[in-house]
């Protein structure tokens, strides 16, 4: 069964960064800064210095330490640890990408741990709207993205699709990271928490 995979667990212990670049150290970058985690499918841009976060006061407890899989700075954004770095590249190598931050608490002192931002290599066309809780949205008369009907919604997977893969997001459904069974037993297995899953399902495409 593949699963979604986020980071979000939406109680006391998430964590919310804030920018400690400048607004013109921000432009200054190679790439969009506030589009950094969501350009999933494509490299960091060779010249993207580490990014610095820092928790915010809107955190309601008082952080020691960053989680192996952490929101990040924007909603869709998601922070892996070196081990599940480590992870991933063992089970897809290759496949996917990771560009550096440092993390700094409330204090503004640095976390003693490497965290990387993520962005999804694997950009596949494979859900079944037929069989989801989606529905495709048209510009000019193209198909552009599908569009959630509910929070968490059902998403049924092209068998086809999906096969020998570990690590994935759709193409039309940018934004919700998706794993196998295989990939959410070796997160078990390594007793990372601060994370939830959704189950999703799989079926023979209709065409």
């Amino acid at each position: 069964m593949p699963w979604q995979l986020t980071a979000e667990i939406t109680d006391s212990r998430e964590l919310h960064w804030g920018d400690m670049l400048t607004e013109e150290e921000q432009n200054q970058l190679p790439e969009k800064y506030s589009h950094l985690g969501m350009e999933h499918g494509v490299p960091f841009h060779p010249d993207l210095p580490p990014i610095p976060y820092g928790l915010t006061i809107n955190n309601r407890k008082r952080h020691t330490t960053v989680p192996a899989i952490c929101s990040g700075r924007f909603a869709y954004d998601i922070f892996f640890d070196e081990g599940m770095k480590a992870l991933i590249e063992e089970m897809e190598p290759g496949v996917h990408f990771f560009h550096p931050v440092s993390l700094y608490s409330q204090s503004e002192e640095l976390f003693d741990t490497k965290h990387f931002l993520f962005r999804a290599g694997q950009l596949i066309d494979g859900i079944i709207p037929e069989k989801s809780e989606v529905v495709p949205e048209y510009i000019d008369g193209t198909f552009r993205f599908y569009l959630r009907t509910t929070t968490h919604p059902k998403i049924t997977w092209a068998e086809d699709a999906i096969a020998g893969r570990h690590l994935w997001m759709d193409k039309y459904f940018k934004g919700s990271l998706y794993c196998s069974d295989a990939f959410l037993e070796q997160i078990q297995k390594r007793n990372v928490g601060h994370y939830r899953t959704f189950p999703s399902f799989t079926a023979n495409r209709l065409h």
